[in-house]
């Protein structure tokens, strides 16, 4: 018997070279092309991809590549991803992050594809690959920028706010701290004016004193207003140098009685392992000035205000301690606001910017500051700052 196969025979040298040729297409594309077969296992393997994992195709043929290059996280979205493709859908533009010979994490965008035999039966897939590693890690920068950037406006924003509302409460303040001096000092003028041939030169001078003292009260609120906004504006600068604690905190104690008309005593008590601090003494200045004219103000009806200084080899610690009107529970949240004044301090004279001035001013020093009160008993104020700055 015989059979003529001739066209069989020519079919099959066509088959033949059209497997060569889509052989020779995967392994010389310059793209990263691999393919598996139904059971997962690597059958195609071409050279970019190799060179891109480090991996070379007799390593891999025939193993599962789930198995070799892709991560416990990671494999059941894989393996989601080639049942789909198993069952004849393509799949594109799946993120797929695989790990290299040397353990070196790269991402890879896929497209797969089923493969069909001749008889149009699925019996694996192929997938064609983008490294897209560099990209990923830049849209993660740009993120990163993004949100960075999208911060520092809202901190922007909210600094602005914050500077608006606190033109807005100075307006206010300043107009009534503002009216009372000036309407002294314009009825001693007047006085002085109307009455010189009058009185005696004794009576000038009281209503000289009254003036002074009143435009001194306006240049401290101006003082105030002035430095609050230049530590918001961060333009106060640290200048470090050596302080000596005895001898600053005496002369500072003995400026603020004189200025505060020797109403109340300072008492100074010493508990000094080192002597001398590294601050910055204008801005170590006005936290002590303004905790101490606090103390004083709010005390009317004691004679002396206590201050403990204490200094080791890691920190200094200022603790002025009053016997004054004391701090109510609801107003110790809002305590270093500016321009925000307790809700028992009545017709005593103030902006409510000493406390945020101490407060800001022992940040850029890098401390904390603490208070502790009691109404009717009075506060304890403590300031801790590093005893040398880093």
């Amino acid at each position: 018997m015989q059979l003529d196969i001739s066209q069989q025979k020519d079919f099959e040298s066509k088959i033949t070279a059209i497997a060569r040729e889509l052989a020779s297409l995967i392994e010389n594309a310059n793209v990263p092309i691999f393919g598996i077969d139904r059971n997962g296992s690597i059958n195609e393997w071409n050279r970019v991809i190799s060179d891109l994992s480090g991996i070379a195709k007799s390593d891999l043929l025939g193993k599962r590549w789930i198995d070799q290059l892709v991560g416990i996280e990671n494999r059941r979205p894989t393996e989601y991803m080639i049942d789909c493709v198993l069952r004849g859908d393509a799949v594109s533009n799946f993120e797929l992050p695989i790990f290299t010979k040397n353990d070196k994490r790269i991402v890879l965008l896929l497209s797969a594809f089923p493969r069909r035999d001749v008889e149009k039966i699925i019996n694996g897939a192929i997938f064609v690959a983008q490294d897209i590693t560099e990209l990923i890690e830049y849209r993660r920068n740009l993120e990163k920028m993004v949100q960075d950037r999208t911060r520092e406006l809202n901190q922007a924003l909210q600094k602005e706010k914050e500077l608006v509302n606190m033109k807005s409460k100075f307006v206010s303040i300043a107009s009534h701290e503002f009216r009372t001096p000036l309407t002294t000092i314009t009825l001693a003028a007047e006085f002085i004016k109307k009455f010189r041939q009058d009185v005696s030169p004794t009576e000038i001078d009281q209503k000289l004193i009254q003036i002074e003292k009143q435009v001194a009260h306006m240049t401290h609120l101006l003082d105030d207003v002035l430095t609050i906004g230049k530590i918001e504006g961060e333009k106060i600068p640290v200048r470090l140098c050596r302080v000596d604690i005895r001898d600053f905190f005496r002369r500072l104690s003995q400026e603020i009685e004189q200025n505060t008309g020797g109403t109340h005593k300072i008492r100074l008590v010493y508990n000094l392992q080192f002597d001398t601090i590294e601050s910055d003494e204008k801005l170590l200045r006005n936290i002590v000035i303004n905790t101490l004219t606090n103390a004083i103000k709010f005390s009317s009806g004691a004679e002396s205000i206590d201050v403990k200084l204490a200094c080791d080899i890691e920190k200094f610690t200022l603790r002025v301690r009053d016997y004054g009107i004391g701090i109510p529970d609801v107003d110790m949240k809002q305590l270093f606001e500016p321009f925000y004044r307790g809700t028992n301090v009545r017709t005593i004279q103030g902006t409510g910017l000493g406390l945020s001035i101490v407060k800001k001013a022992v940040e850029l020093l890098r401390g904390c500051v603490d208070v502790k009160s009691e109404v009717g008993k009075g506060t304890e104020l403590i300031v801790t700052l590093p005893r040398v700055q880093e």
